[in-house]
């Protein structure tokens, strides 16, 4: 005896409704978790990124604080495509914060579970904390200036050490490794005195009130750092090609962010 057409209708919409949910619960897999992370890098003094590796590019949230009631929040920054043109690398820059202290972070969004997560900002850094190297080199080049502030940077390829050499216009900023070799060297320039494509590119990409314009010496292409702060706090700078304009602006003085 043939089922009735009521019967096979029933199992029809059964089996849609079945592959409908599977479907849906597959996009809600693929398109919302973490695949790596989270993972820690920056200046641990006063700053820190929080990286985090998802099949997304929607926004993620990392709540911090001194302890598990957080307090703060953060979303991400910057958010580059992996080489595999799939994933996203998202980076969140938590920025202000105390040295020598214990935080307390969460990730929230794109799946990812509730887990607490902590970490020690470091003691603030002084010039003979520094290898014998990276003293030699700074020394070096402030020539009798004073260097206002030593930060060290954990990069994959080791550390890096950045200088802040006084001068009438703003401090130089000197980074060397650990071996006192110069990564870059951006020193001071009146912003008058910039090429007039750099300033039509600062005009355009600065919002808040702009503090020190540096060019850098190392890069092969002419490249300027404008520094400025945003909602007169919030500690900015703008990486202008003067051949390419605005190439990104990033929060914390990370310079060493890929381009």
């Amino acid at each position: 005896m043939k089922p009735s057409i009521a019967r096979q209708c029933g199992i029809f919409a059964l089996a849609t409704r079945t592959l409908l949910l599977w479907l849906l619960i597959g996009l809600a897999h693929t398109h919302a978790a973490v695949i790596i992370g989270p993972w820690l890098e920056g200046d641990t003094t006063t700053n820190v990124d929080v990286l985090v590796e998802c099949d997304s590019a929607a926004a993620m949230t990392v709540n911090y604080g001194l302890t598990t009631n957080y307090g703060s929040s953060a979303v991400t920054a910057v958010a580059n495509t992996t080489t595999n043109g799939v994933d996203v690398i998202h980076r969140i820059k938590l920025a202000g914060l105390q040295s020598n202290t214990l935080y307390h972070y969460q990730l929230a969004g794109q799946g990812a579970n509730s887990a607490d997560y902590t970490f020690s900002t470091v003691p603030g850094l002084a010039l003979a904390d520094t290898p014998a190297a990276v003293q030699a080199a700074m020394t070096s080049a402030a020539q009798g200036r004073a260097i206002e502030k030593v930060e060290r940077v954990m990069q994959l390829e080791g550390p890096e050490y950045r200088a802040y050499i006084a001068g009438p216009l703003g401090p130089q900023l000197l980074t060397v490794d650990e071996n006192g070799q110069t990564i870059d060297n951006a020193v001071v320039l009146a912003f008058a005195d910039l090429p007039e494509a750099v300033r039509n590119s600062a005009r355009t990409a600065v919002a808040g009130r702009l503090q020190v314009c540096r060019k850098s010496l190392q890069r092969t292409e002419a490249s300027y750092l404008i520094d400025y702060t945003l909602n007169e706090e919030e500690p900015v700078y703008a990486l202008i090609l003067e051949a390419g304009g605005l190439v990104r602006a990033v929060y914390g003085y990370n310079e060493s962010d890929n381009d």
